[in-house]
């Protein structure tokens, strides 16, 4: 091949090099770098490693133009057919062997691709391959692979095996002499009559395969067609003609005789192969012929007798046959004539069923009609308008069944009369084919529009609006039929809310009876939870209509600025219709049929077998149906409700807490924690706490319920339970304000009762916290500008701590015993209790440590000389008096006689330390004597004191 053209179908032509010939040489025109290829098995080789793609088994040739081979299909061949391709069109260019077998150039090709090289003979040995690939079975699920390589290792299948000593070195020359030997014999046994093969009979010099080679490959294509421009001016080429002279003519036609004259002798030679085949056949179609015009005869000659033999033998019984399903025909013409008569009465018929409410056999007959049409008479032309009209007569009992079931309720609803009409009516609307469901949706579809229509009536008669007043758009009547309503004070909207409670529930007593009904007409068909389930969802509505008031009236947070007085006239009103709806139910409804002596029965319009004589199930039997539904429902009818009551009362509570809070925080804020005095009417709330009437006292407008018994002056302490407190203002209201907690709770008991509790516990943890940081923590000097916290502050705040701590067992039981609070509550006012003891204890460690610091003061200047009593122990002295008397105003006896204990033990602390500094003993020295005035003086003070009079204490260890 030449380096710039590429290889075509002539190519290399003839492998076998001829004697006296130079071996051809093969260039790659794609690579030009590479030296020629001394053999076509090397090109092969080079043509296989660089020109050759394998794409999931399939090989493709890149051997061409733009990587493209235009001798090989696209989707690409196997392996064996890649080779030949190579061998055909690159190589060898379409060599083959005289037995038409494979080329010899192909086992060359396959040696070089397995590795042997060139000129070198394949023999066993070179079978050096792996091993495991050759001992694979991919047909089995598991492979033998590794029967050596997991043994011997994977160089097992690489080793070289050296050529064995004891087998002996066979060649061509070992079989010369016995070829000559057969080769007489069999020529002399070969018959002469044999028909050669084509080999043989194709001309040798040249070869027929030679010859057409040398005609152009353009006339062999299969899309050839010399009417074509491009076609023409190949075969003919008209510009190099006309330029030339008359020979290029000549030429031109001796070339195109030649190929001519070589396929038709090719044809020829083929003709002349295939002639005996062609005349062999054409005889044996002769006799195919004689032989089928017998066939033919013999078939007529046996239909002939055949039918001599029917009208001999059968054609009486067929005849008979013949008039007997002519008389079946006539039978069933007759039937369907007198159903086609049926059919057409249906239509008048129909029309005196509907007229007699009878809406099933209506429905029955049009259901017959039609499946006759569809069936016996199905395709008659005088019945193509019936079955449209009957389709249509259907439709409209439908409605009618549905308007006349929509019309029995809205009676039952409003006057309770009207529940015998419903049943046919639902069993007609099953009849014609609506499900359960939807029988189901068409009721509360009614009782939902017939409940808006009753709220919507009595919110009128409360605003005094005229029913057909207001603008066209039903949103916009209810908008401002809102906002009329909001404008109601709470006396005529509490009327008005209880009037909506009072319709609803009639009406929904109604459609339980409604309900009822149908059930007991339906039968079987409707369960007692299918119908529970539908009152259900109406009672669900009905709490909707009331909830949806209760939220437009709280929009204004009107609901939120009620007195307890009047949110517990809303919780009684609508606790009162929640009960009411949680005793609507089929249950109940039966228990009174019951209870009348009326007896429930479970038939139905269908025919169905009865027991023990035919009589009716007992209503103690439904009832336990009913019961059995309502408690598989296991929903309260009125959680919407009580929900809906439970969140205003919570906001209810949260306003009255924020509003006592801000006012406890501001009367703290402005304390400046000077004893306060004590009304009459906070007596009466101690007195009426000591007795445990904390629910039966006035909430926050208490004042004017009291004002009977107020005497014209108040006192200095308030008492409780026989105990006397001085308090500040604050402490008062304080206790004014728990007592106002108590009793929303007792009126909130069922829906807020533990939200008022812990609103409490926060109220008084609030207390406690800020009188912390007001007086421990020295915030009054900051807010109402005191100079100092005094002794007395101290006092007066550990006493109103006191008070608070004395309220609290008292307001433990009202929750927890009165009110049926779990047992955590009293644990939240033990842990409140907890805190308000120890801040006490706290203000009593601040007044010891407040005097214990003035002694340790005048000690640390104390000097033993005269005069006796010395100064400083006077200063000493003068400050627990001073103490003592703003105690002993403030604090009980028994408590300040305990503070002072503890003053005097840490002052006898200080001194005896003093002493021990000074070196002073029990000599008799002057020290000794100074010392000893001074405590004699120390003591008869205390003494003096009221509460300490029994004090007795000679320091006797003071020397120890």
């Amino acid at each position: 091949l030449s380096g710039g053209e590429m290889p075509g179908p002539g190519a290399n032509a003839g492998l076998t090099e001829q004697p006296g010939k130079q071996p051809r040489q093969h260039r790659c025109s794609l690579c030009q770098s590479l030296p020629n290829f001394p053999s076509a098995e090397r090109f092969a080789h080079h043509l296989r490693s660089a020109h050759l793609t394998i794409e999931g088994g399939s090989y493709l040739c890149r051997y061409g133009p733009n990587s493209v081979c235009r001798y090989q299909p696209m989707e690409g061949v196997s392996e064996r057919d890649y080779e030949l391709h190579v061998l055909r069109h690159h190589a060898t260019g379409g060599a083959t062997t005289s037995g038409g077998g494979v080329p010899d150039c192909v086992h060359t090709y396959r040696e070089v691709r397995d590795g042997v090289t060139p000129g070198e003979r394949w023999t066993p040995l070179h079978s050096v391959v792996n091993l495991p690939a050759v001992l694979n079975d991919p047909r089995r699920h598991r492979q033998a692979s590794d029967v050596f390589s997991r043994t011997w290792g994977d160089a097992f299948e690489r080793a070289e095996a050296p050529p064995s000593s004891l087998l002996p070195v066979i060649g061509r020359r070992d079989f010369e002499r016995y070829l000559a030997k057969v080769a007489g014999p069999a020529k002399v046994r070969t018959r002469p009559d044999e028909t050669p093969t084509a080999a043989s009979a194709a001309p040798s010099t040249p070869s027929m395969t030679a010859r057409l080679a040398q005609v152009e490959s353009l006339f062999f294509q299969p899309e050839f067609d010399i009417r074509q421009k491009e076609v023409f001016s190949q075969v003919l080429p008209w510009q190099a003609l006309q330029s030339g002279s008359s020979g290029g003519w000549r030429q031109l036609q001796e070339h195109l005789t030649q190929q001519l004259d070589v396929v038709e002798e090719a044809i020829a030679g083929q003709v002349s192969r295939k002639s005996h085949a062609l005349f062999q056949t054409a005889a044996s179609q002769d006799d195919i012929r004689t032989r089928l015009d017998g066939a033919v005869q013999s078939v007529r000659q046996f239909r002939q007798r055949l039918a001599g033999a029917r009208q001999a033998s059968s054609s009486s019984q067929l005849l008979v046959l013949r008039c007997w399903r002519r008389r079946r025909n006539c039978v069933a013409a007759l039937e369907r004539l007198e159903l086609l008569l049926s059919v057409r009465a249906t239509q008048p018929t129909i029309q005196q069923l509907l007229a007699a409410t009878d809406y099933c056999g209506a429905l029955d007959l049009m259901n017959s009609a039609q499946e006759a049409l569809g069936q016996q008479l199905r395709g008659l032309h005088c019945c193509r308008h019936l079955h449209s009209q009957l389709v249509e007569l259907r439709k409209f009992v439908g409605q009618m069944v549905e308007s006349e079931l929509v019309s029995a309720l809205a009676k039952q609803l409003k006057t309770g009369q009207g529940a015998e009409a419903l049943g046919p009516c639902a069993l007609g609307m099953l009849r014609y084919g609506r499900s359960l469901h939807d029988c189901a949706a068409v009721l509360k579809r009614e009782a939902f529009e017939h409940l808006r229509l009753l709220v919507r009536g009595c919110v009128q008669s409360a605003v005094q609006q005229p029913a057909g007043s207001g603008s066209t758009s039903s949103g916009g009547e209810e908008l401002t039929l809102m906002d009329q309503m909001r404008q109601l004070d709470f006396d005529p909207w509490l009327s008005m809310l209880e009037s909506v409670c009072t319709s609803l529930h009639s009406a929904l007593l109604h459609f339980a009876q409604a309900v009822t009904a149908v059930r007991t007409i339906l039968g079987p068909l409707c369960s007692m939870l299918e119908a529970e389930q539908m009152l259900v969802d109406v009672r669900q509505n009905a709490q909707e209509k009331a909830v949806k008031l209760l939220a437009a009236r709280s929009k204004d947070a009107f609901l939120e600025r009620l007195s307890p007085a009047e949110f517990v006239r809303l919780s009684a009103l609508v606790g009162a219709f929640a009960d009411q709806l949680d005793g609507i139910s089929l249950r109940s409804v039966v228990d009174n049929d019951a209870s009348n002596g009326g007896e429930i029965e479970n038939g139905s319009v269908v025919d169905e077998p009865t027991t023990n004589g035919g009589e009716a199930k007992p209503a103690t039997a439904a009832a336990a149906a009913a019961a059995a539904a309502t408690k598989t429902a296991g929903q309260s009818g009125s959680a919407l409700l009580r929900s809906a009551l439970h969140n205003q009362a919570l906001r209810l509570v949260g306003r009255f807490h924020a509003e006592r809070k801000t006012s406890l925080s501001l009367l703290l804020d402005n304390e400046r924690w000077k004893p306060a005095d004590v009304p009459a009417e906070f007596q009466l709330l101690a007195s009426a706490i000591g007795e445990g009437r904390l629910d039966a006292l006035a909430s926050s407008s208490g004042s004017a319920t009291y004002a009977s018994a107020q005497s014209p002056s108040a006192a200095s302490s308030i008492e409780l339970c026989g105990e006397h407190f001085r308090v500040s203002s604050a402490t008062l209201m304080l206790v004014r304000f728990a007592i106002e907690y108590c009793r929303l709770a007792t009126d909130l008991r069922h829906c807020a009762a533990r939200e008022v509790f812990g609103h409490l516990v926060e109220l008084l943890k609030h207390f406690n916290s800020r009188c912390c940081q007001l007086v421990l923590g020295a915030g009054a000097i900051q807010l109402v500008g005191l100079k100092t916290i005094t002794t007395k502050n101290l006092c007066l705040a550990q006493r109103s701590l006191q008070l608070v701590l004395a309220i609290l067992p008292h307001v433990t039981n009202h929750f927890v015993s009165r009110l049926g609070l779990p047992a955590v509550c009293q644990r939240a006012l033990l842990d409140t209790a907890k805190d308000y003891g120890d801040h006490s204890a706290e203000i009593s460690r601040k007044l010891v440590e407040l005097m214990d610091s003035k002694a340790k003061q005048q000690l640390a200047v104390w000097q033993f000389r005269p005069p006796s009593p010395s100064v400083h122990i006077r200063s000493v002295v003068q400050a627990h008096c001073k103490l003592h008397e703003n105690m002993a105003e403030l604090l009980p006896r028994q408590q300040v006689t305990e503070i002072f204990l503890r003053l005097h033990n840490s002052f006898k602390e200080d001194f005896r330390r003093k002493l021990r500094e000074c070196g002073v003993t029990n000599d008799r020295s002057p020290q000794h004597l100074h010392a000893s005035t001074d405590m004699a003086f120390y003591l008869d003070s205390l003494r003096a004191l009221r509460g300490l009079e029994n004090f007795n204490d000679d320091f006797s260890d003071l020397w120890k």
